[in-house]
């Protein structure tokens, strides 16, 4: 569900566990979610250097998840804005071809389709 914003699947539990309940410790996540404790530090880490935890330092709940619509609702927009720059990134690579092969049109011509293939198989060798 988190992955297309760049949460492996091992965060995403982690994650889910924290929004919810906070843990006292990775030890008490692991337990939770049956991951092993080592996969679950390497998880937090991620999530605390990401914004998507919080260590409240030693707190009777101590790691807890960011809000949601805060922590998350950035990477959402952040991936937007990256497909969005690839999205101009295709059309301006589309015109560079259509303007190099002097194409017109979604398929650009250019000798390509059946028509050209037929006529590089009949061509002598």
């Amino acid at each position: 569900m988190l992955e297309g914003i760049g949460l492996d699947a091992g965060q995403e539990r982690i994650y889910l566990a924290l929004l919810a309940a906070p843990a006292q410790d990775a030890a008490e996540l692991a337990a939770r979610t049956g991951l092993p404790e080592e996969r679950v530090v390497a998880a937090l880490a991620a999530l605390l250097a990401a914004g998507l935890a919080e260590d409240g330092a030693g707190a009777p709940e101590a790691v807890r998840a960011a809000p949601p619509e805060v922590a998350l609702g950035l990477r959402v927009l952040e991936r937007m804005d990256e497909l969005r720059r690839t999205q101009l990134a295709v059309e301006r690579l589309a015109r560079e071809f259509r303007d190099g092969c002097g194409c017109r049109g979604v398929g650009g011509g250019g000798g390509g389709g059946a028509a050209g293939r037929r006529a590089v198989r009949a061509a002598p060798a």
